[in-house]
């Protein structure tokens, strides 16, 4: 089914409450990330990037990237097949908050996203 706009742009916002890769404790960072595609998702040709929280530690910057390059599997693998144009992984100031029934998101100069 064709995308209503003709395109589609997702973003999708991640909060780690806690967990790890390999010791590495990734508790306490987000990320966002940023995907456009010309036509229905299943058909490919994304063009992805992730943004992540520049507070992040070399360690755990290192462990991020494995991650979201798709080496460890999961949906990160996934996406990245559908991936043609992958614009890379960029550390910025993010404010994640919760609120009740409402999280939100900012990066400056970037998005400032909020469910309920």
């Amino acid at each position: 089914v064709q995308p209503t706009a003709g395109h589609c742009d997702v973003g999708l916002a991640f909060h780690i409450d806690e967990g790890d890769l390999n010791g590495v404790s990734l508790g306490g960072l987000n990320f966002l990330a940023a995907n456009y595609t010309p036509g229905p998702m299943g058909d490919g040709n994304w063009t992805s990037g992730y943004y992540v929280d520049e507070l992040a530690t070399p360690a755990q910057r290192e462990a991020m990237e494995q991650i979201l390059s798709g080496q460890m599997g999961g949906p990160a693998e996934r996406g990245r097949a559908l991936t043609t144009d992958f614009r890379g992984i960029k550390y910025v100031p993010m404010e994640f908050k919760t609120e009740g029934r409402v999280r939100s998101l900012k990066i400056p100069d970037i998005i400032d996203f909020n469910i309920e």
